[in-house]
């Protein structure tokens, strides 16, 4: 089956939207234009798995999504942190 998934970057570790091309961060527009965006986007493939892990008295399966990231961002913020925390 098929999953479809909207994100909205709120945060400061928004490297997921931007490895599937949603951008940096919200803006803070207007809702309606945002979600007319995920109205209009092409769906694209994301690659989910499941693990089950079990123990003497039971299981758990849990879903995973994996994406492509190459860091970039993650050594922005780095480098960002070093700055602040230098002064």
């Amino acid at each position: 089956s098929r999953l479809a998934l909207a994100h909205l970057p709120l945060g400061t570790g928004n490297d997921m939207a931007r490895a599937t091309g949603w951008g940096g961060g919200y803006d803070g527009g207007a809702a309606e234009r945002v979600l007319a965006d995920v109205a209009a986007a092409e769906p694209q493939p994301l690659d989910r798995w499941a693990m089950t892990m079990r123990t003497a008295t039971g299981g758990e399966t849990k879903v995973f999504a994996n994406y492509f990231s190459v860091g970039a961002d993650a050594a922005v913020a780095l480098n960002f942190h070093h700055l602040r925390e230098s002064k």
